[in-house]
């Protein structure tokens, strides 16, 4: 982990409040070491009024270039939108556990819904070809970075739910097709990243055809560090995890989905 100031190279408004942020950033050991899935907890000094950070996945960091890929939902990310070239970021990170590294051993079926993307752009590059991304959102304009993970190698597999682009249906339908020509294959693994409804049905499909699996989890964040213990989930055996510093990716089996699919908003 490391603490250090950055500074914005490019803010790119994509569509409908998303954003691509390059920032510069010291290219330390921490960061050439980091693992796909790990996030960084983010602060813009010149906005003392906001004084929590915010969480952001990597979705890309290599020879001193950090990049993030964001919505907007809220007065941080707001006002991060409005960043100019040049302004500073007090950036810590590289934080939590990413994707184990013997993933890259396997064949992998990475299952991403909206910008659930951004955790998984750096895992598909580091896979490269013989892996499968699947790409999943209602319509075409919530697909993000087309080009760029087209770049990765990995088999693209965009789905949308209108059929506006891409095959018409879902991330989670176009995985079980997938995953029943394959059934328990040793060499195989699932790997996911969005929204909590689409999660619970990767991991059971995946458990249906006896393929591990991995999930990235999103959640509201104050510290990153494990200590205000605002992103606790309830796992198996009554206990619980911080998604900071335990997470953001565990086995898809270790989570418990109904308590987590119980709570009444996103945290």
């Amino acid at each position: 982990m490391d603490q250090q100031i950055g500074t914005i190279q490019k803010n790119i408004s994509l569509h409908s409040g998303y954003y691509l942020l390059e920032v510069e950033i010291c290219d330390q050991i921490s960061w050439r070491s980091s693992l796909p899935g790990q996030f960084v907890m983010v602060r813009i000094p010149e906005h003392r009024e906001l004084v929590l950070r915010r969480p952001f996945s990597i979705f890309d960091v290599a020879e001193g270039r950090l990049v993030l890929l964001y919505k907007v939902v809220g007065r941080g990310t707001a006002a991060l939108s409005r960043c100019l070239p040049g302004t500073p970021l007090d950036i810590l990170g590289p934080l939590g556990n990413g994707f184990p590294r013997e993933m890259a051993d396997r064949r992998l079926v990475l299952v991403a819904g909206g910008y659930g993307v951004a955790a998984l752009h750096r895992l598909a590059r580091q896979l490269g070809t013989g892996s499968i991304l699947v790409y999943g959102a209602r319509t075409s304009a919530e697909l993000l970075c087309i080009e760029e993970l087209r770049r990765t190698g990995c088999r693209l597999m965009p789905v949308t739910e209108d059929g506006s682009f891409g095959e018409k249906g879902t991330a989670v339908s176009v995985l079980d097709r997938l995953l029943a020509e394959h059934p328990r294959r040793p060499d195989l693994a699932v790997a996911a990243c969005g929204p909590i409804p689409m999660l619970r049905s990767v991991v059971h499909i995946s458990q249906a055809y006896g393929v591990s699996s991995w999930v990235s989890l999103e959640r509201h964040m104050a510290c990153g560090v494990g200590t205000c213990l605002g992103c606790v989930v309830r796992v198996r055996e009554s206990d619980w995890r911080c998604v900071c510093t335990e997470g953001p990716v565990f086995s898809g089996e270790e989570i418990d989905w109904d308590a987590l699919a119980e709570e009444k908003e996103p945290r």
